[in-house]
């Protein structure tokens, strides 16, 4: 009674071919795969962030990057609210004789 059970854990090692949860898979053609690839080489969004704004965007490519520079904040710079603050404020001052003159 209740030696049966040896089978039961055998297949727990197949789901490895599928994707991590909380992922999805898309399926690009080659002219969107080379916008897309021509939009992580341009803009300073992670290929993450530009494949959902391209789903978003009912895959437009313009309409892509339009919508990452309007809503989307670039890769590697979350928490920077502006950038070249200090840089502005000394071109200011180093320009400043030039105007009085």
């Amino acid at each position: 009674s209740g030696g049966g059970g040896g089978d039961d854990g055998g297949g727990g090692g197949g789901g490895g071919g599928g994707a991590p949860p909380g992922t999805m898979t898309i399926t690009l053609t080659q002219e969107e795969k080379a916008g897309l690839d021509n939009l992580v080489m341009m803009l300073p969004y992670s290929r993450d962030q530009i494949i959902r704004a391209f789903i978003q965007c009912d895959r437009n490519l313009e309409l892509t990057a339009n919508y990452l520079m309007t809503y989307e904040t670039p890769s590697g710079m979350e928490g920077v609210e502006s950038t070249g603050q200090s840089n502005e404020e000394e071109k200011d001052d180093s320009n400043k004789p030039m105007d009085q003159q």
